[in-house]
Parts: structure tokens; sequence; C-alpha cells
């Protein structure tokens, strides 16, 4: 698969992510700015890490990739946020 399709598949969860977040804050607390980012970069360090957990769960007890890489999308996703949200500096 090439870089510009995977980017396209985060975009999708990204998508998807906006959807279900709409409106709200963490714990579903309603947000006025209507700003489907309003999190805290340590709020989405620990969407990360439940992410990653439950990729380790996938790998040690499946043999299915879709599962796997679904879950990856979902991180890269989260990952995607965070940056939009609080930025995300490049790489020198």
């Amino acid at each position: 698969m090439k870089r510009e399709e995977v980017y396209k598949a985060i975009d999708s969860e990204r998508e998807f992510q906006d959807l279900i977040w709409d409106g709200t804050k963490s714990s579903r607390q309603p947000d006025v700015s209507k700003n489907s980012l309003n999190r805290s970069i340590d709020e989405f360090a620990l969407y990360v890490l439940r992410y990653s957990n439950k990729l380790v769960e996938e790998c040690t007890s499946s043999d299915f990739p879709e599962k796997k890489l679904d879950i990856f999308r979902k991180i890269a996703g989260l990952c995607v946020a965070c940056g939009e949200a609080h930025g995300m500096p490049k790489r020198n």
C-alpha cells in the first residue's frame, strides 16, 4: 500500500473520531466550543495507551492481521488528532 493510501485510511479514522466526539469533551462532558479536539495531550496519551494495550492483546491472541491493522489505524488517528489539537514538531 502506498503512503498516500495509508494517509487516506488515517483520514477516514479521523473523520470517524470527529463524528463520535462531536460536541463533547472527555467523559462525554458537553463542549460548548464544538471543538471535537478539546482534549489534553495527557488524555490523548491515555487513549493511545489503551489502544496499544488492545493491540498487544490482539497480537498475542489472534492470527488475523485485519484486526491488528484496524487498531493501528485507530492509534494513528489519535496521534494525528493530538497533533491537530496541540501541534506537532517536525523531525530535525
